[in-house]
């Protein structure tokens, strides 16, 4: 046994689609990564690789930690939080520029001032929403 060691868990991988753009990209693959989040009350995180022929691929994990997730090092991250953790930004978060899905929403950020939000997205039939109600989501935005 090693103490304070990270464990893992590979979930799935997806790739973009010809012509998708990586803020169409991470809006469209918010609501399985949220999914995710909500049945195993854990972040999930990649690091968005962009490869020659110019599609977009990602390998979607878990550390199983509700306040955290090991990115693995490369270019643009995409995470979630889950409810504890809210739409906010982390210190840890500003390390590499990237988005973050969060109820239904998805931001981006490009260093601390440098932030906005993405889009929109459906949950999937399965997924419950975060808020009790519309005025608790909108009082939690940044």
């Amino acid at each position: 046994m090693i103490l304070g060691a990270v464990l893992t868990l590979a979930l799935y991988t997806e790739v973009s689609q010809p012509g998708e753009t990586m803020d169409e990209f991470a809006i469209r693959i918010a609501p399985r990564a949220m999914a995710e989040t909500t049945q195993r009350d854990a972040e999930v995180c990649v690091s968005i690789e962009t490869h020659p022929d110019g599609l977009m691929r990602i390998a979607v994990q878990t550390d199983g930690k509700p306040l955290s997730c090991t990115v693995p090092a490369g270019g643009q991250t995409f995470h979630t939080h889950t409810r504890l953790g809210g739409p906010r930004w982390s210190s840890a978060d500003y390390k590499a520029p990237g988005y973050l899905a969060w109820d239904q929403r998805v931001f981006h950020q490009q260093g601390p001032r440098q932030t906005r939000m993405v889009g929109r997205f459906n949950r999937l039939p399965s997924q419950r929403t975060f808020c009790s109600s519309q005025t608790d989501c909108l009082a939690e935005l940044p």
